[in-house]
């Protein structure tokens, strides 16, 4: 609940109550603004508690049909559409379904262990392929504040990648 805190009623420029016994001022020039405590932690938890699967960063990342639709939307032929286009795609969240794939790497032949590495590195569209590995460097490099747990675990997917055979078909493409 925000009020005009305008100077007048009773010298202390609002009326003063129990209830507003916990005020937050914030000066804006000639007037002020008074903000509930109350209100202040509400908008806190609604902040918190939002869904963000709703917000269109979420939607175009996690809708396949979307982000397919971005990558064919690259090779359009013009660079200034590709340079935003290519823009947008790095300031989303990552794509779950991409994300997933590789993170996973399972094998396409329980009995000869093999990933189909050129469905998950695809050598046909540049774009995506870098997008792939960005996603493939995230995985291999900890980050500074990483826990054992996450170092742990990246350690024994970078293992799983050498293994089923990752950098020989990343060496090969390029």
């Amino acid at each position: 609940v925000r009020e005009l805190y305008s100077g007048s009623g009773n010298g202390s420029g609002y009326d003063h109550d129990e209830s507003t016994a916990a005020v937050a001022d914030v000066a804006r020039g000639d007037s002020k603004t008074v903000v509930s405590a109350s209100t202040v932690a509400a908008e806190k938890d609604i902040t918190e508690s939002r869904d963000i699967s709703n917000l269109p960063s979420a939607v175009l990342s996690d809708n396949q049909t979307y982000f397919d639709l971005l990558f064919d939307l690259l090779t359009y032929g013009s660079p200034v559409i590709s340079e935003h286009v290519w823009s947008l795609l790095m300031i989303i969240p990552t794509n779950r379904n991409m994300l997933n794939t590789i993170r996973k790497l399972q094998t396409s032949n329980e009995e000869t262990d093999q990933v189909d590495w050129n469905s998950i590195l695809d050598s046909r569209s540049i774009y995506r392929l870098l997008y792939t590995l960005q996603i493939v460097d995230s995985l291999l490099t900890p980050s500074p504040d990483s826990g054992a747990v996450q170092v742990n675990d990246r350690a024994a997917w970078r293992h799983k990648f050498l293994t089923l055979g990752g950098f020989e078909h990343l060496y090969s493409i390029l």
